[in-house]
């Protein structure tokens, strides 16, 4: 709340934490305060490595 437009990012959170749940924010917040930079997007970006798809581990092609 202290940084500029955080009441807006706390918003962000509070919205995606309504698609992804409370868990996966509360890990997202705790992978961030390890990191050390405490940012609404940094936040945000670890919810979306959270919540990724798994991609497939290799694609085999036809020769």
């Amino acid at each position: 709340m202290k940084q500029l437009r955080g009441d807006r990012a706390l918003v962000e959170l509070l919205l995606a934490a309504r698609l992804v749940g409370l868990d996966t924010l509360q890990v997202a917040c705790e992978l961030t305060l390890e990191c050390g930079v405490v940012m609404a997007a940094v936040v945000m970006n670890e919810l979306r490595r959270l919540t990724a798809p798994e991609r497939p581990e290799r694609m085999s092609l036809p020769e």
